[in-house]
């Protein structure tokens, strides 16, 4: 049992907490079925009796790690925790770009598979997959309090220093998932940056499991920025509409921006609007803000007005993998691509992604070579290098295409 006293700070309020812990090598997840009687922690505020929480660690188990561990617990396994080393080289600063630390998804270090550290600054984003004993999230969370201290207490930059640690953790184990604030806090309006701070993103860690930028997609994003200087570019399942905010910063002359989810297109608006892309824009359909539109449609219901908008210099293709209701790539992913050919000018080019791990880029291409033969490949984009993996197949896949110079037959309207 380890007893120890705390400040939580917020924006505007200083807090004492005290937080009583008692830790065993259970998992730290949630199970309906089953009673953690034996890894509890209670949270006390000193603001009254009505603050007062007690929950199972599988129901709050991000506060464990605030105070479970002891610094003997930290040594023991410290020497063999790839997680551990990895923290201990981070070098975090408030200006940073969002990023990924560490990347145990793609299979370099064995054993931590379903574990992944992002940097979302001013927050530390921890995600499991699967179970966590509570004792090895403890040591996680001591060396990330350890590493923040000596970035942020003792950095070179004076506008870091004296920051405090904020860190979310997010289980996935089970249905549904869990996210918890372990220390600190999260912006209530959080914007992070990529592209050297150039182009900014409204992000949302405490719900959900994606959280409003795909940072393994950075590099694609690059290459729209590179390649879309007066083009109209078309994105589909746009989400939050990332690929918009970099084609424009890349100069293209109109962004089109689909999805079903007028929700997440929303969110796309006040990137838009917090990146400063306003101005004039032509109002045929669609919600418009400055040179990008946007459209909450089902794409499938939606080719004739897509292609009246057209035709594209660059057509983003980047849909779920599987949604219910929505995608499902083995099934819907060929009636997109043989669109592809009617959307694009001659000479213009698609960026077709896929994060199946199992459906590998063969085929990916099978697909374009039976569906759209008009289409000729150009290249495959590597992912980011803070997403290493073993079996490239298993990860991300984005491959560029371009229609051939002499356009194919028009295929219908259905």
């Amino acid at each position: 049992t380890t007893v120890r006293y705390r400040t939580m700070r917020g924006p505007d309020l200083h807090v004492p907490l005290l937080l009583l812990s008692v830790i065993t090598a259970r998992p730290c997840s949630y199970n309906s079925n089953t009673a953690f009687v034996s890894s509890r922690h209670v949270v006390v505020d000193s603001r009254g009796s009505n603050a007062l929480r007690r929950c199972d660690a599988g129901q709050d188990v991000c506060s464990v790690s605030s105070s479970c561990s002891s610094s003997s617990q930290f040594t023991t396994g410290e020497a063999t925790d790839a997680l551990i080393e990895a923290i201990r080289q981070m070098d975090l600063s408030l200006s940073d770009d969002a990023t990924r630390i560490f990347h145990g998804r793609g299979g370099y270090y064995p054993g931590y598979e379903h574990v992944t550290l992002d940097w979302y600054p001013p927050v530390l984003l921890l995600t499991s997959f699967k179970a966590v004993e509570c004792s090895k999230l403890a040591l996680w969370c001591d060396a990330l309090s350890t590493r923040w201290d000596e970035c942020f207490e003792h950095g070179n930059k004076q506008e870091d220093q004296g920051t405090s640690m904020n860190l979310v953790y997010q289980c996935r184990a089970e249905t549904p998932t869990t996210t918890r604030i372990v220390y600190g806090s999260v912006p209530d309006i959080h914007i992070v940056t990529e592209n050297d701070g150039k182009e900014k993103f409204l992000v949302h860690l405490l719900r959900g499991q994606n959280h409003g930028l795909f940072l393994d997609m950075a590099n694609g994003r690059t290459w729209v920025r590179e390649n879309a200087a007066n083009e109209t570019v078309l994105n589909l399942f746009a989400y939050t509409c990332a690929f918009s905010i970099s084609a424009l910063n890349g100069e293209a002359r109109e962004v089109i921006n689909v999805d079903m989810s007028k929700g997440a297109l929303k969110v796309g608006q006040r990137n838009h609007e917090v990146n400063r892309m306003l101005g004039d824009s032509s109002s045929s359909g669609g919600a418009s803000v400055g040179r990008s539109r946007f459209l909450g449609h089902d794409i499938f219901k939606t080719w004739g007005k897509i292609r009246k908008l057209g035709p594209y210099g660059i057509v983003v293709v980047d849909p779920p993998s599987y949604q219910k209701g929505s995608f499902v790539a083995k099934k819907d992913y060929h009636k997109l691509i043989r669109r592809l050919p009617a959307l694009l000018r001659p000479g213009g080019r698609a960026l077709i992604c896929l994060n199946a791990p199992e459906l590998d880029t063969v085929y990916l291409s099978g697909l374009v070579n039976s569906s759209a033969p008009t289409l000729r490949f150009v290249q495959r984009l590597d992912n980011p290098e803070t997403f290493p993996a073993i079996d490239k197949e298993r990860a991300l896949k984005v491959l560029v295409y371009e229609l051939e110079e002499e356009e194919g037959d028009e295929e219908d309207n259905r």
